[in-house]
Order: structure tokens, then sequence, then C-alpha cells
């Protein structure tokens, strides 16, 4: 019934070649110390990794984004840990669908070679985008140009258009 799909900023498993490599792109040793920041200076490396330019915030928005979001730390390491696969416990899915790719180009977690190997791996039914001026969080930060290349897409993958 699915004729087509769209994923953004993702990879189809997270395997341990996956993460080693992108932990090592961002400088990290483990998805708990990025992802669950600690302190108001942790929250703002996140959020420049994850973004081409972070724009200025004051101060008290970061502090009160820290209190809301990063509860329940112990719960959100355990899933994180259970993210990662095994490279040998993989084999990549085969999807009939189409299937179009959206990262933004300067994405520092899934940066062009693991973007790459995703779309190798998804086989030739598979189409990517790079959007310019975006990092991980390219839906938020490019929100016009995003759409505008989803929009597109769905429209191919209805009969209506080319890509």
């Amino acid at each position: 019934m699915v004729e087509s799909m769209v994923m953004s900023s993702t990879v189809i498993e997270m395997t341990e070649s996956i993460s080693n490599t992108s932990l090592n792109n961002i400088g990290f040793t483990n998805w708990p110390d990025f992802l669950l920041p600690k302190t108001i200076a942790d929250l703002k490396v996140l959020l420049s990794i994850g973004s081409h330019k972070f724009p200025w915030c004051p101060q008290f928005l970061f502090r009160d984004f820290l209190e809301v979001m990063f509860g329940n730390r112990m719960e959100k390491v355990e899933l994180l840990e259970a993210l990662v696969v095994g490279d040998k416990d993989t084999t990549p899915p085969k999807y009939s669908q189409r299937i179009y790719l959206l990262y933004g180009d300067d994405d520092k977690i899934f940066n062009h070679t693991v973007s790459d190997i995703m779309k190798a791996k998804l086989g030739e039914n598979t189409s990517m985008k790079y959007i310019k001026k975006a990092g991980h969080l390219v839906q938020l930060e490019r929100p016009y140009t995003y759409n505008r290349c989803l929009k597109k897409y769905l429209s191919c993958s209805s009969g209506y258009g080319n890509v």
C-alpha cells in the first residue's frame, strides 16, 4: 500500500560501525554523553553539532530546556545503548518502495560518507538530496526548503511530476 518513503537525517540501523564513525566525527565516545547533556555548556555543544549554525538564545532558554528535556536519565541511557546493533547481526532490509533521503549538507552526525553508504545499501530505488546550509536538524533549520523538497518528491511519487 505504501508506494514511497522519505527518510531524513537517519540511518536504517545504528550499527557499531556507523555508531563509531558518527561518534568519531563529533568527538564523543558514547551517545549518552552527547545526547543527554548534564550542563548548559553540554547542551550548547549538542545543539551546535546538530545544526549548521545554531542561533543565539538567552541563557534561561537553555536552562529551561535542559530541565524539561533531560530527566529520567538512566532509562534514556539504557535505550541509547540498546539502539546500537552489532555489525554481524544486521542485514539491510529490502524495500520495494521508492525511497527519498533528505539530509542537511552540513550534517556532522550522519555525514556524506554515512548517508552515501546508506543510499547504496537501500538500492537503486533510492534517491538522495542534500539541503545546503543545514545540519542534522535540517527540518528545523531550513523548513521551507525541506518542505519544498518534500512536496516535490511526494508529488512525483504520486505520478504527478519528476524529482
